[in-house]
Order: structure tokens, then sequence, then C-alpha cells
């Protein structure tokens, strides 16, 4: 407004004229005035009402009503929580008639200053403020204070100098005494928790009386939640400056809010039993108004008073069809109308003053529990939401809780609809969502793979610093179970989250090592087991440090391998004959392991069958070497002598007839410097036994990785066996023994 008033002095610079200017200039300031000033109401009440001014008649009968409702308001006040926006209307009402019916009559002042002296439940804690909407606290006597400043002379100066002092001294100073209160309430609304959900189990036909407890049950956990919304309230409001607390203190606003949206959730659960018992009640309670209205209409019949009589009738006929606002609100006016007060007894107005305020209450007890369980106030104390998140791994706390705290979260976002601004909410839920991912399931992630690299290296000692408590572990085993948390119809959803982080982290760290490509593999297995993530394999190639042949290079020369290597039966490894270089090649079962986890255990049928056609081929030149001539001549003419002196030889071939048929094997040659015939046997010989050497040590390979593959299948933590099942287990132990 200010820098619109500089502009007056060169108007033509923004391309107006002084008049245009002027009038804009007028305009803002009747709208500074009237409405960003607070003083709508001021305005309404300061107009001239013409003949209602000097109605004394009119301004009595607005003083009683203004007492009476005072009265009803304080007594409602005592059992209950105190209805604010029922004070609102009183305070708004006798300050408009304090302005036009001017009088020097304090009773009434006197009366209404004491709204501040109402004392909540067991705590002498003075509800002197009500949270209207957003951080804004409305204290009643401070806006008396203002709109009528006389009324300072009219009470004593303490409670002024206390409502002076109220915001800086006294919110301050019993903050933590009203959440504690609100924490006292807690045991209260899980104990009303527990009976709804064991009143909508109830199979048998529940009669008038019960639903009348039923109904009374339900409009008890409603001012349970407003009690401890309402305190929650004015003690996030209650500081003057920025917000500060301790852990302790945000731990324990956490969960009033928890228990205020399990209560929500609750009604919604049961909102079906509560809507029959809420019938039964209703219609309980007509029946009782119906009588009371109709005792008092044939009363006034009687007395001939025809005005009277036909302002109850449409009473009754209001009260007759099913109960909604508008029906109720036309039967207080045609009460009013014939006076019931002075037309009944006093104890039958006040009974049905009480029936028909329950009835009304009840006709909006949808708009009351939304109001109740409503935490859109967070809004504008986000820095909770966020502080929410970042903690719950070290709270820890139920399934069901973080749900509740989802809703309050969902309150809020909804409550950002409600802006002009494009997009507002939309900015909001991402916000929130980012909190999310930022303060819990990223940590999240980072807890689940620590707990699944302390599995992997059981065989090593492990620090228990680094080892996450049980505790913790069956809340990420909770987490997993039920992952969706939804967030005002966004659904994230945990164990999809974890899984893409987790997928990432091992691969990003496979690619740089593929040495430790088999440690990720086994963390994935543990993560399959363990918390139900299934991990999508990276495909990468699987290493080791003392990386050798691979076998699937080995099977495609397997003639070369097993004529260019030696196999060693004691140690089942390969070692080269000979090498162009100062180095020979080995081949051992663990390179032929690693071999298999690269490319999966599947390798070992394919070298089954490459070995049998190479051993097929060998057999081949075996039975084509048997059949030659002197060969065969030489091995009947031994055969034969052994045979005969059997008996003399005492079934030992003799080691001279040995050499002697070695010798003449020896002579059988081709050409001069070719192998004899017996070296081309045992070279064949040898490349047989290595080709079955081969497949030997392909299944001590395939053998261990199965086995390693099994030790991380299997976690003992994760094992239950029963008594029955470890009492067998033991006696087959020790029969095996």
């Amino acid at each position: 407004f200010s820098a619109i008033g500089t502009a007056q002095h060169n108007p033509t610079q923004f391309g107006v004229s002084a008049d245009a200017l002027r009038s804009l200039i007028a305009t803002i300031a009747t709208v500074e005035g009237q409405v960003m000033a607070g003083n709508g109401l001021r305005n309404c009440y300061e107009q001239s009402y013409n003949e209602i001014d000097d109605d004394k008649q009119f301004a009595a009968r607005m003083r009683a009503v203004i007492v009476e409702m005072f009265n009803q308001w304080e007594k409602a006040a005592e059992g209950d929580i105190p209805d604010k926006h029922r004070l609102m209307v009183i305070i708004a009402l006798f300050i408009f008639f304090h302005l036009h019916f001017p009088t020097k009559d304090t009773s009434l002042s006197k009366l209404v200053w004491k709204s501040h002296k109402k004392v909540l439940f067991a705590l002498s804690l003075e509800i002197v403020a009500f949270h209207l909407v957003g951080d804004i606290l409305w204290i009643p006597c401070e806006f008396l204070m203002r709109e009528l400043p006389s009324i300072v002379n009219a009470v004593d100066k303490k409670s002024v100098q206390f409502i002076q002092n109220l915001r800086e001294t006294f919110y301050v100073e019993h903050c933590d005494a009203m959440l504690e209160e609100a924490i006292s309430h807690i045991s209260a609304a899980e104990d009303w928790q527990f009976k709804m959900r064991a009143e909508m189990r109830r199979s048998d036909v529940r009669d008038a009386a019960t639903s009348l407890v039923v109904a009374e049950m339900m409009l008890k956990g409603a001012r349970i939640a407003g009690v401890m919304g309402d305190l929650l309230r004015n003690v996030l409001n209650s500081s003057v400056g920025p917000l500060r607390m301790s852990k302790a203190k945000a731990y324990k606003i956490f969960s009033v809010v928890e228990n205020i949206k399990a209560i929500s959730q609750t009604f919604a659960d049961c909102r079906r039993v509560l809507l029959e018992c809420c019938q039964m009640a209703c219609q309980q309670w007509r029946c009782h108004s119906l009588h009371l209205i109709d005792k008092a209409r044939l009363s006034a019949r009687e007395s001939e008073d025809a005005c009277r009589a036909a302002a109850f009738h449409i009473a009754i006929q209001c009260l007759l069809g099913s109960e909604s606002r508008l029906r109720l609100c036309i039967c207080g006016v045609a009460l009013e109308v014939a006076q019931y007060k002075q037309a009944m007894r006093r104890i039958d107005s006040s009974q049905l003053d009480a029936l028909l305020s329950r009835l009304e209450t009840l006709c909006k007890i949808d708009h009351i529990i939304e109001r109740v369980t409503d935490c859109s106030f967070l809004l504008f104390h986000r820095d909770l939401l966020h502080i929410y998140w970042n903690t719950i791994l070290d709270r820890i706390p139920t399934r069901q809780s973080t749900d509740c705290f989802s809703m309050a979260v969902s309150d809020c976002i909804r409550y950002t609809a409600k802006s002009r601004k494009p997009n507002q909410m939309k900015r909001f839920q991402e916000e929130m969502v980012e909190s999310v991912k930022k303060g819990f399931l990223t940590p999240l992630c980072a807890a689940i793979e620590n707990d699944l690299r302390v599995l992997s290296h059981q065989h090593l000692v492990v620090n228990e610093r680094d080892k996450s408590p049980q505790e913790n572990l069956d809340f990420y085993k909770r987490i997993m179970s039920e992952p969706e948390f939804r967030l005002h119809g966004l659904v994230l959803n945990a164990r999809d989250f974890v899984s893409c982080n987790l997928q990432k982290t091992f691969y990003d760290l496979a690619a740089v090592t593929l040495h430790d490509r088999h440690a990720y593999s086994k963390m994935a297995m543990l993560a399959k087991q363990r918390y139900g993530l299934d991990l999508i394999d990276g495909m990468l190639p699987n290493c080791s440090i003392g990386q050798s042949l691979d076998v699937v290079k080995v099977m495609r020369s397997l003639g070369e391998f097993v004529s260019n290597f030696n196999y060693c039966l004691n140690q089942q490894l390969f070692i080269e004959k000979t090498s162009p270089n100062r180095s020979l090649r080995v081949l051992t079962a663990e390179h032929m392991a690693d071999s298999m986890r690269t490319h999966g255990l599947g390798v070992l049928n394919t070298s089954v069958n490459v070995t049998y056609q190479l051993l097929r081929s060998k057999f081949a030149v075996f039975n084509q070497f048997l059949r030659d001539e002197h060969i065969h001549a030489q091995l009947q003419k031994d055969i034969r002598y052994f045979r005969e002196n059997l008996e003399a030889l005492k079934k030992l071939y003799p080691p001279k007839r040995a050499e002697h048929f070695n010798k003449a094997f020896s002579q059988l040659t081709s050409q001069e410097g070719e192998p004899t015939y017996m070296d081309r046997f045992r070279m064949l010989i040898t490349q047989m036994g290595n080709a079955l050497g081969f497949v030997r040590s392909m299944s001590s390979g395939a053998a261990a990785v199965a086995s390693q593959m099994k030790a991380y299948d299997t976690i003992a933590d994760d094992i239950v066996i029963s008594e029955s099942d470890g009492a067998f287990f033991l006696i087959h132990c020790k029969l095996l023994h």
C-alpha cells in the first residue's frame, strides 16, 4: 500500500492518470481498513439497524439469550473441553449487544470475562486460548479487550495483566504440562479403541439399550480425540518465536498425532456398526422428545392456546421424519415460537434441550469426527513432518502407528488443495514424498544392506556395533511385509524402493570389482530369504583375483588341453607340461567353480557331453591300437603264458616278463625318431585320464558352488523349530552317533 502511495507523485511513469491512481489507492485503503486489519466484525456491529437500536424489549431478550447460551456453554465445559465455536458466537453477540445497547450494568461483562477460568479435567490449566486455523490462537479475553477497551474497568486488574502477558509467560510455562495432559489421554484412547473393536466383533443383535451405550461410546471417542487435538494445537502454537523442542518432546507429539489418527481409523473401520447404533439411538431420543413435546401440546390445547399448540405441532412433525439439521433447526424455531421453557416444566425443558442437542450432534457426527481428528495443523509445523521421517528408524514405531501418521500427512496435503495458487497441493505432496525417501527409505536401504553384509560375513568375526539390534530387524521385516505408505492417493512402496536401491548399489559395486560379484549374489539371496526382496541379477561376469583358464575355452579345445596338461589326482589340479614363458598355467577346482559362477552350473552338463565325445574318439584309437597284429600276437602270447603258469606265478605277473614285453613293444616303430607304440599308448591313456580328471574337477567345482549357495540359503536366526521337532532331531542325531 505504501509503495503504491509513492507512485502518486509521478503517475505517468506507470502509464496511468492521477484520477485512476487516486481511485485505486482509495479502494486499497478500504480493503486494508475493513479486511486486512481484521475489522470485519467491527464493521458489522458498528452499522445502524434503525428501529432495533432503540428496541428495549429486543435488547432484554438478547441479553437473556446471551446469558442462557453462556450458562449452557459453561455447564458443558465443566465435564468436557469448552466448545470454541459456541464461545466465539457468545462473545460476538455480547460485543454486538454492548455496542448497540450500552448500559452501566457490568454483570454481563464479568460473566463473559469468566470464560478464561474454565478448568480442563484434572489439570488446573485455564483455557484462555483456542486454535482457529493454521498457527493462529484466538484468546477470547484479548479479543474483548481489543473490541471493548472499556471492559478493563469492569474486571479485576490481575486478570487483565494476566491476559496482557499471556503469550509471553503463561503458555511458555505450561506448554510441557499441556503436552503431558495430552499424553495422559493415550491410554484412554487405546482402551476406547479396544472396546470399539470388541463391539464390532459382536455377532448378536443389538437392542435399543446397547445401541445407546455404543452411541455414547462413540461420542466419548470423539471427545478424547478433540481434547488431545486441542491440547496439541495449543502446544504447537503457544510459542511467540520459532518453535524449539527436545527430541523427547517431539516423540511425545508424534505419539499424540498417531493416536488421534488411530481413533479416526477406528471410526472408519466400525462405521457400519456405528451407523446402525446411531440410527437406533436417534430413534430412542426422538421418541422421548416427541413424548415431552406432545405433553406440552396437549396442555396448550387444553388451555385453548392455538398458536402455541400449532407451534408444538410443527415441532412434532419435524421430529417424526428422519433427523436432519434442517428439520432440527425448524423444530428449534417452532419451540422458541411456542416459548417451550414457559409452557413446560423446568426439568422437562432441560431434558428436551439435552435430547435435541444429542440429536443435533449425531446429525453432524461425520463432520465432528472429521474435525476432531483433522491433523492439517501440522502443515504449519512441517519441520515436525520431516523430523518424524528422519527419526523413524530410531523410534521403531509400530506399523499401525506409521500408517496413522501417514494419514496425518494426507490431511495436510488435502488442506493445501484449498490454496488458490496453482499446483500447490502437488508441490507439497512432492515435498512430502521426497522427505519420506530421504529421511526414511534411504536410511532403511542402508540398514538392510548393512544387515546383509553382516550375514554374508558370518564366517568372520563381526563387531557387535556393526550388527543391527533384533528389534530393528523385526521392524525392517514388518516394513517389507507391509510396504505401502499412502499419502493422499499416492502410494509409496518401500519394498520396490529398497529393491531398486539395492540392485543399483550391488550392480555399481560389482561393476568396479568383478571378483566380488559372488558376494553380492550371496547378499541378494539373503535379501530374498530374510526380507522377501526379489533382486534382479545384473548379469555381470563373475571373476576372481586368481582367475585362470576359463572352462568354456577349455571345452572348445579339450583335446589340446588333455595333451598339454597333466592331472594331479590327489590335489585335483591340472599343470601345464611345458610353456614358452617362465611360468606354467594351473587349473584347479576353485578356478572351475569361479567359471561356473560366471557362466552358471549349466556348463557342467556341456563339459560332460564334450568329454564323452572326446573319450569316445580316444577309445576308438585305443581299440585300433589293440587290433594291430604285432601287438595282438604279443598280448595273446603273454596271456597264454600267464594262464598256463597261473599257480606257479601265484597269480602275479612277473616283472621280468613285463620288461621283456616292454622291450618287444619298444622295437615296434614305424620310423626312427618317432615315439614308440608303447609311448603312444601311454600318451593315449594319460589323455583319457586327464579327460576323466577334468570331469571330476568340474564336479568338485560344482559341488563347491552348490554348497556355498546352500550355506547362504538358510539363516540360523530365521529358523523356528518346535519342541516336538527339536526332540525328534536330537533322538535322530543320537541314533546316528
